[in-house]
């Protein structure tokens, strides 16, 4: 999976992503959520404790595929 610049395009729906976040102590990668608002046009991105993302997310990607275990193969 390659990294998505959120000037090229956002989630098309609510949900986990990885995020690529610029804060001012320095940049990071985290497991975020990215709340569509069709009524504002714009998205909301918050930690998966509902806390605003404090910096700017510049990229995202979608989560990959969970592994395959013993029990579902």
């Amino acid at each position: 999976m390659k990294w998505i610049s959120v000037e090229w395009g956002l989630p098309s729906k609510t949900g986990n992503v990885l995020g690529y976040i610029v804060e001012p102590s320095g940049e990071s990668i985290g497991l975020i959520n990215c709340y569509i608002c069709p009524e504002y046009e714009n998205v909301i991105w918050e930690t998966l404790d509902d806390e605003d993302v404090v910096g700017e997310v510049t990229h995202w990607m979608p989560l990959p595929k969970p592994p395959i275990t013993g029990e579902s193969k």
